[in-house]
């Protein structure tokens, strides 16, 4: 017996000692890590903040990209759209001149018809004059 006594008398862990102190040791990892402390929480909320505001900063340049490739786009086809207006004003104006010198021409034309009617109709009238003053 006095082996045993001899071995709980010394200083040396027991395996049974090892295995109670670890697990104590892990009971109270467990608390602390449960236990968080506040600077933990506020650097855990200042990664959180962090990824939000580089999220946001990231589709704010993407909005701002897509913005600019929409503005060149629009000046594209509003330039092609311009062109084509151009074209189809530049016909319209070469249509009104071409109506234009007609209704001129068909204008000079009927005041030359009205005075060659005029003509014959006075020239008419002084015959008739004649003719009735001849009687």
């Amino acid at each position: 017996m006095q082996s045993n006594k001899e071995v709980t008398d010394t200083n040396e862990p027991t395996p049974q000692d090892e295995l109670l102190n670890s697990t104590e040791e892990q009971n109270v990892e467990e608390q602390q890590n449960t236990e968080e402390n506040p600077a933990d929480l506020l650097k855990e909320e200042l990664a959180i903040a962090n990824d939000k505001y580089i999220r946001l900063y990231s589709d704010f340049e993407n909005y701002k990209k897509r913005m600019m490739r929409e503005r060149v786009d629009l000046i594209k086809t509003a330039g092609a759209d311009a062109a084509v207006f151009a074209d189809m004003l530049g016909r319209l104006a070469e249509d009104a001149r071409y109506y234009a010198e007609r209704a001129d021409e068909n204008y000079r034309a009927g005041v030359t018809c009205e005075r060659i009617y005029d003509s014959v109709r006075q020239s008419n009238n002084m015959m008739q004059a004649e003719i009735t003053s001849d009687q």
